[in-house]
């Protein structure tokens, strides 16, 4: 691994996988820019929480690069919108996401999220944005393989 102020350049073993990789002191997009061409594709878990800048472009990095992503926490990140959330519907491999604090979505968002993220079987939404979804829309997403947790 080689560090400095402006790079940070991981270079994995052939065989190892990475399980686990917390961006919890992430500076800026810039950052996050350098080490995605060398190091995305053997994220498993990212937790990106209270990252308060950040917004949709990272989410949308995320769901085109990391392809091998299970669980990714975005709580706090205040610029994440539906529409960057709605980026992970067509991804392969997400198991858990962890959306509290993240005030840009609606009831339609999730829906648009859970039912097109097969592999979604875990997500954690604010227990206030439950009152402003629709009946209709939280029938439909309450699916038995995905449980959402309104906290």
């Amino acid at each position: 691994m080689r560090e400095n102020t402006e790079n940070i350049l991981i270079h994995p073993k052939r065989d190892i996988e990475v399980f686990k990789f917390e961006l919890t002191f992430l500076c800026s997009n810039q950052f996050f820019v350098n080490i995605y061409e060398v190091f995305i594709v053997f994220i498993k878990r990212l937790n990106l929480s209270w990252l308060v800048n950040e917004s949709d472009a990272i989410v949308v990095a995320l769901a085109e690069g990391c392809k091998n992503l299970d669980a990714l926490n975005l709580a706090g990140c205040e610029f994440v919108t539906g529409e960057g959330v709605r980026t992970l519907t067509k991804h392969g491999s997400l198991k858990e996401l962890i959306l509290t604090s993240c005030e840009k979505l609606s009831g339609y968002d999730l829906e648009e999220l859970v039912l097109g993220c097969q592999t979604l079987e875990y997500i954690v939404v604010d227990r206030r944005l439950r009152m402003w979804v629709p009946m209709e829309v939280q029938d439909n997403i309450m699916r038995e393989h995905c449980w959402i947790d309104w906290k």
